[in-house]
C-alpha cells in the first residue's frame, strides 16, 4: 500500500496518515486555542479513501493491427470483453484545518469519488465512457487511473490541488499508482 500508512491509524476504507513532522496538538497550543487564525506550523496529513466498482473492458488499441493487439494484450483483447472488481484508493494531502481539525470534509471526498466512479460502475468502459470509445485510448488500467484522476480533480474544483496520489487495483495482484505527473516526450 502506501508507505505512509504504517505511520497512521487506519480503520475501514478511510485512513489518515501523518505526512510530515510530528507537532503538538492544537488544544495544547495556547496561541492556537486563543486564536485559530494565527499563522503557525500546521501538520500535513494524508487522508486516504478507497472505493470499489465493477466494470467490463477490452484492452485494444485502434493504433495497432489485430495481430499486434492479440500479441500484446492476449486474452485481455477478447472482443467479447471481460470484467474486474476494481478498487480505487485516493490520497489527498494537506494541512489540518485548525478550526475543523480535518484536511478536508470526508463527506465531500466520498461524494466526489462516488460521482466519478458511478460513471464506470457496472459499465462497459469501451462502450459507455466516451474517452475510451473505438480504442483510440486503450482501456488499460493505466489509462483508466489517469481518467479517474482527471475527472476527480475536476469534480473537486478549488480543492483539486489537494489530490496527491491515486491507486487503481485491477485485481489483488496488479495495481497502478498515479500522482498527476506527465513525462516530457
Amino acid at each position: 500500500f502506501f508507505e505512509s500508512i504504517g505511520r497512521g491509524t487506519c480503520g475501514g476504507p478511510a485512513c489518515v496518515a501523518s505526512a510530515g513532522e510530528a507537532s503538538s496538538l492544537f488544544a495544547k497550543d495556547p496561541v492556537m486555542a486563543a486564536d485559530p487564525s494565527t499563522p503557525q506550523k500546521r501538520p500535513i496529513l494524508d487522508l486516504i479513501w478507497q472505493q470499489t466498482f465493477s466494470a467490463a473492458h477490452r484492452v485494444h488499441s485502434a493504433h495497432l493491427t489485430a495481430e499486434d493487439n492479440n500479441h500484446l494484450y492476449g486474452k485481455c483483447n477478447n472482443p467479447h470483453f471481460h470484467g474486474h472488481n476494481y478498487t480505487v484508493v485516493v490520497v489527498v494531502r494537506g494541512p489540518v484545518d485548525p478550526v475543523t481539525g480535518m484536511v478536508m470534509d470526508l463527506n465531500d471526498l466520498k461524494g466526489w469519488l462516488h460521482f466519478v466512479v458511478d460513471q464506470l460502475d457496472h459499465k462497459n468502459i469501451n462502450l459507455e465512457v466516451p474517452e475510451f470509445l473505438d480504442g483510440w485510448l486503450p482501456a488499460t488500467t493505466e489509462n483508466i487511473a489517469v481518467w479517474i484522476w482527471q475527472q476527480l480533480q475536476q469534480a473537486m474544483g478549488p480543492q483539486g490541488h489537494l489530490l496527491h496520489r491515486l491507486q487503481l487495483w485491477e485485481t489483488n495482484r496488479i495495481c497502478v499508482e498515479y500522482s498527476g505527473r506527465h513525462a516530457k516526450l
